[in-house]
């Protein structure tokens, strides 16, 4: 009836029909919660401080301004990034980038990072309701996690 070739294009196209289906659950409480302490065994906060702030301004990029607030004396810095090419539904080829705030208090020996305000922009870089889907915010927290080790190695030394 149908040969091998012809059933896996219709295993494929049906996956493909079928993917796109699945209902999109809301986000809960704790997937929002996009928060990470980091320990600095023996470091200054003055040294946390600018080196966290170095690594936002060379490394973030933003749709808006990168630092928002810096106050060395406070230990807080929040800056907003983009996390470039994340998928915004599981089984989709398109990739939309999501535009983020992170709020970092600094003491000595540690910072405590809190990213936040989470947008949804298209590669036209323009804003999108920011839906707030628990795809998005696992797709999201995987990158923070990255980015989250990036900057204490960065600030470690390592």
């Amino acid at each position: 009836m149908f040969s091998t070739v012809q059933k896996l294009y219709i295993v494929i196209f049906s996956l493909l029909l079928f993917s796109g289906c699945a209902p999109v659950k809301q986000a809960t409480v704790e997937q929002k919660n996009h928060e990470f302490i980091i320990r600095y065994p023996g470091a200054k906060k003055s040294d946390i401080f600018s080196r966290v702030l170095r690594y936002a301004l060379a490394n973030f990029q933003s749709y808006k301004t990168v630092v928002d607030i810096a106050d060395p004396e406070q230990g807080i810095i929040i800056a907003r990034g983009t996390l470039r090419d994340v998928p915004q539904l599981r089984g989709m080829l398109m990739k939309t980038d999501i535009g983020f705030a992170v709020t970092v208090d600094i003491q000595d020996g540690n910072a405590r990072f809190r990213y936040h305000s989470l947008t949804v922009f298209n590669r036209a870089g323009e804003e999108l309701v920011a839906p707030d889907y628990e795809v998005i915010h696992e797709a999201a927290q995987n990158n923070f996690v990255k980015l989250t080790n990036d900057i204490s190695k960065s600030v470690s030394g390592r």
